[in-house]
Order: structure tokens, then C-alpha cells, then sequence
């Protein structure tokens, strides 16, 4: 009797013997590499809307989508077509592989493989020939998929992929390309066209599959999706009537420099929600594009446009050339990153140190007279001078010779180092001289720009804001009365850099503002500020030629 009951057990040991090892090796084996493809980098605008996408390393389109990003009803529909036990099994169902075994048998062809959608996600995450070997490497990666991954991010891996045709993967990427929206809310007939992809993708989707075949196959999944009561009969009838997608839509690209930017900074971001604003950035552009034909015959074909908001440091808005698809002129450099001599745009941040430092009042008389500083002779852009006059008047009227006197006298040392600390540092300092003042100095748009917003926030400074995420940081850079006194010089109006400013000015908006022009008319620039919003412009060419006329 007992050597009955000891042979019985005997039977028992493999499985055990199974239950173990099985279990051990799915812990101790690493997961495949090819679990987590190279992703497609994401840029997105303030409200969430994508600005741009870029294929992933291995030129796929592939946009993760969380499962609460991905219609319940799509979910629904993948499990009851694809895997109706996928909730149950443990990521090898062998009822449906003896269903295959014997659908193949009678078929004498293999028409079923009897996988479950973790098999399914094994196969994508390691492609091998169809053989019997791998069938069981695929149910030995589901089984170990089952215990470390959970059935959740299961689902959620293979819904970002499974191929939807040509080269777009998961459901993000397909929708994307096939409705021109996210998976987020899809109508029944969307939804069963995407559940039927992945069987057949090349057959089926728009370009390279037959649409009659696409049609049959979206029929299939609503007729399943009818008979498990996921839609009603309305819905059915509706879905039925509805056609399939005919063509692959152009995925969002807007605001380009912006996006490239933002994928600069962030190279190892997937999914990154910029600061930027879709209204704003378009109002930008447009105000950018209308100035075209002028600027062309004034012999410039690049410009910049930086907008910044000043209660939050947050950037709106970003324009990096007047074309980006203007191979010629280097349309797509990002001129708001660009080095370029800013002219007098620095005079402003010397006045507010010079009177922080109790160097000049703003009634203080300097003198705009010819001079000699080593060889340097600070002459004014229309060539005449002025003799005495009051700090602020200087200022305003962007006075050269005042100002490199002021630089003297402030300290070249002091000053460097205040826009050094300001965030002006551009990697190759050197002895600029007084020549600092005077657009010897190379800076950055963005970090200009930045700088005034400075002046708008009675002095506390901080970096950029480009991204959601990017908290405000700040510390206290001037005086608020230094930026107070700074503030009224750049708004008086009736100032030779802008002599028609009156008839672009609203009477019930302050405006501050200041130009800048470097040598040889290369560069012009106007930075603005009100209340609420600071703008920066660059007007000039990238190869450096000078533009007459732009001043």
C-alpha cells in the first residue's frame, strides 16, 4: 500500500519540480531589453496639446500613452478580441492552445497560434522565427512577464507595442496618425479599426492595405464587440456605416525652434509639457511672418522673437527664424540661442547699477562729448553730440560716450560680473574693455529677454521658465528704486530710437522699452515690457552681413 501511494508521488515531482524552478528562473533571468523600446520624444504646449513629435532612435513612431490615457472602451475591446481569459490566466492559457493545436490540425495549416496578449507582448519584445522553441520561449517570458509585471502594466505595454501599420507603434502614435487625435476618446468604429490592426497591420492600414480587407476586419472586432454587449445596437449600426481611414495624417508640427529647443535642453525627455502658449506663439509668428517682405528688402532674412510672462518668468511664446524650411539662411539655426552683439541693449542694467551703487542720480549731468578711451572714440549712431546732460536723458536717448564714461567709473570688473551673475555668461570671456557697453559683449535673446523681465520684477532674478514643471527661483539681483528710476527713462516717449513710437503706443498702456544696433548693422534689436508681458526681437542675417536699412 505504501509503495502504491510512493509511486503515486512520484508522478507528482515534476510538477513540483516545475512550480519551482519556473517561478525562481522568471525571477533570476532579466527581462528582455527589447521590453522597452526607444521611445518617440513628445513636445507638448501649456495646455497639453502637442506641439511636436520626433521618431524614436529606430525610426519608429511610438508615443507612450498611459492606460488612463487610452479610451476604456479600446481596453475593453483589445481584451475580449485578442485574450477574453486575459484577467484569469496566468500568461499561458492552454485551453486556447489546444484549441490552436487542434483548429491547425484539422485547417493542416497553422492559422491560430492560441496566444494570449502576454505572449503576444513577448514575441514583440523578442522577435523570433515561428518554431515550436519559440512558442515555449514565448510562454516562459508571459509566466515571468505575469509575476514581476502584473497584469496592468501588461496590457499597458502592449497596447504601446503593438504594430498599427507602416511604422507606428501603440495605440498613441496610431490614433494620432489615423484619426489626428489621442486614444482618448474614440468613437466605436476607431476603436475596432485599431483592434484589428495588429493582426494584420501591412494588410490593413491606410497606403499599403485594402481597405475592403480593413473594412472586413473592423467589421469582425464590431461584431464581437456587439455579442459582449461593450455597444449597443445604435452604435453598431452606426460604426457599420462609418469608413475607414484612406490616408495617414500629418502629425502636429508647430512652433519648431521651440520644440528643437526644448528637445536640446531635454534630451532624455519623453514626454515634456512646455511653458509655451498656442495662442500667443501663433500671434507671434503671424506678427513675424507679415514683416517678411519688409525685412527682405531692407536686406535682413532672419529674426527672433522671445515672449515672456512676467508675473510667472514663464516663456509664451518662441520664434526662432522667419522660416524654418529656408535652407538658404539658415532658417532652421535657433536664433533665440544664437550669440549675438546686443548694441546698446546693456546700457539700461549699467544705469540701474550705477545709481544702486550711488554713482549718478538720474538729474546727474554727464557729458556726450568726443573722447578718447585707449583708442576706443564712443561715437553716437546719428554722429552728433550733446554736451551735458541728465543721466536719465543719457539713457533714453541711448547716448554712447555718457555711457562708456559710466562704465569707467562703475567698473568694468563690476559690471562683467553683474551680468555674468544675471545669466549672460556665454562660455568665452574675455577682455571685452569698454567696448562691453557698446555691443562688445555676444549674449543670447532668451537670456536678454530674461534679464528685462528682471526690471519688470523690481529686481529679483531667476532663469527662464520653459517647461511646466521648472519652479520660479529667484534672489535679488537690483534695488527695486534703482529699477523704479530705470523704468521711468525707458518710458519716456519722443526718443531718436523710436520716433514713431507714439502712434504704436496705447495711451493706457505703459510701455519700456530699448534697442540696441551692433557694428556694421548686423543686429537690431528692440526689447518691450508692460505689466504683464516682457518681448525681446532680433532683427538681422545669421551669416553675420549687415543689413542697411534695418535700423
Amino acid at each position: 500500500m505504501k509503495r502504491g501511494l510512493r509511486g503515486r508521488y512520484k508522478i507528482l515531482i515534476p510538477f513540483v519540480t516545475m512550480a519551482i524552478l519556473i517561478p525562481l528562473a522568471s525571477l533570476l533571468i532579466p527581462l528582455p531589453d527589447g521590453l522597452y523600446p526607444p521611445l518617440s520624444q513628445v513636445i507638448r504646449f501649456r495646455d497639453g496639446s502637442i506641439m511636436r513629435v520626433y521618431l524614436s532612435s529606430d525610426g519608429k513612431w511610438r508615443i507612450w500613452t498611459s492606460l488612463e490615457e487610452i479610451d476604456p472602451l479600446l481596453v475593453r475591446t483589445t481584451i475580449c478580441y485578442e485574450d477574453r481569459f486575459f484577467r484569469w490566466h496566468p500568461g499561458v492559457n492552454p485551453f486556447a492552445i489546444i484549441r490552436a493545436i487542434w483548429q491547425n490540425a484539422r485547417a493542416g495549416r497553422i492559422i491560430s497560434g492560441g496566444s494570449t496578449l502576454t505572449m503576444q507582448l513577448a514575441r514583440l519584445a523578442e522577435p523570433k522565427p515561428r518554431t515550436i522553441f519559440a512558442k515555449l520561449h514565448e510562454m516562459f517570458r508571459a509566466v515571468q512577464f505575469e509575476l514581476r509585471l502584473g497584469k496592468r502594466h501588461i496590457l499597458e505595454l502592449y497596447l504601446n507595442r503593438a504594430p498599427y501599420g507602416r511604422n507606428y507603434e501603440g495605440v498613441g502614435a496610431a490614433a494620432l496618425a489615423y484619426f489626428g487625435k489621442p486614444p482618448k476618446d474614440l468613437t466605436p468604429a476607431e476603436v475596432a479599426y485599431l483592434v484589428s490592426l495588429p493582426q494584420s497591420p501591412t494588410s490593413r492600414c491606410p497606403g499599403t492595405g485594402d481597405p475592403l480587407r480593413a473594412i472586413e476586419a473592423r467589421n469582425r472586432v464590431l461584431a464581437r464587440m456587439r455579442r459582449y454587449d461593450l455597444i449597443d445596437d445604435k452604435q453598431y449600426e452606426e460604426a457599420l456605416r462609418t469608413p475607414v481611414p484612406d490616408h495617414v495624417r500629418k502629425f502636429p508640427f508647430h512652433a519648431p525652434h521651440a520644440a528643437d529647443y526644448l528637445r536640446l535642453i531635454h534630451p532624455n525627455g519623453v514626454d515634456i509639457r512646455s511653458s509655451i502658449d498656442p495662442r500667443i506663439q501663433h500671434i507671434a509668428e503671424e506678427i513675424a511672418r507679415s514683416h517678411v517682405p519688409r525685412l527682405r528688402e531692407l536686406g535682413a532674412y532672419n529674426a527672433s522673437i522671445v515672449v515672456m510672462e512676467n508675473a510667472t518668468r514663464q516663456v509664451r511664446a518662441l520664434v526662432g527664424s522667419l522660416d524654418y524650411w529656408d535652407d538658404v539662411h539658415g532658417g532652421q539655426i535657433i536664433g533665440f540661442d544664437v550669440l549675438r552683439s546686443p548694441g546698446s541693449a546693456l546700457k539700461p542694467f549699467l544705469y540701474a547699477l550705477a545709481l544702486q551703487d550711488g554713482i549718478i542720480t538720474p538729474a546727474t549731468a554727464l557729458e556726450d562729448v568726443p573722447g578718447d578711451f585707449s583708442g576706443f572714440r564712443p561715437s553716437n549712431f546719428n554722429g552728433r553730440y550733446r554736451g551735458l546732460v541728465p543721466a536719465e536723458l543719457a539713457l533714453a536717448y541711448s547716448l554712447n560716450y555718457p555711457f562708456v564714461d559710466l562704465l569707467r567709473r562703475t567698473g568694468y570688473r563690476r559690471f562683467l560680473s553683474f551680468l555674468e551673475s544675471a545669466g549672460l555668461a556665454n562660455g568665452k570671456r574675455r577682455d571685452y574693455g569698454l567696448t562691453l557697453i557698446t555691443g562688445g559683449m555676444e549674449v543670447r535673446l532668451l537670456d536678454l529677454t530674461n534679464l528685462y523681465v528682471t526690471l519688470a520684477r523690481d529686481g529679483r532674478h531667476g532663469s527662464p521658465r520653459l517647461t511646466e514643471g521648472d519652479g520660479l527661483r529667484e534672489r535679488a539681483l537690483l534695488n527695486p528704486g534703482a529699477v523704479s528710476l530705470t523704468l521711468r527713462a525707458l518710458s519716456l516717449r519722443g526718443r531718436p530710437d523710436a520716433p514713431k513710437a507714439h502712434n504704436l503706443l496705447s495711451s493706457n498702456v505703459i510701455v519700456y522699452w530699448k534697442t540696441g544696433t551692433s557694428w556694421g548693422r548686423r543686429d537690431a534689436w528692440c526689447i518691450g515690457l508692460t505689466h504683464d508681458f516682457t518681448v525681446g526681437v532680433w532683427v538681422g542675417n545669421f551669416s553675420g552681413k549687415g543689413a542697411e536699412g534695418i535700423v
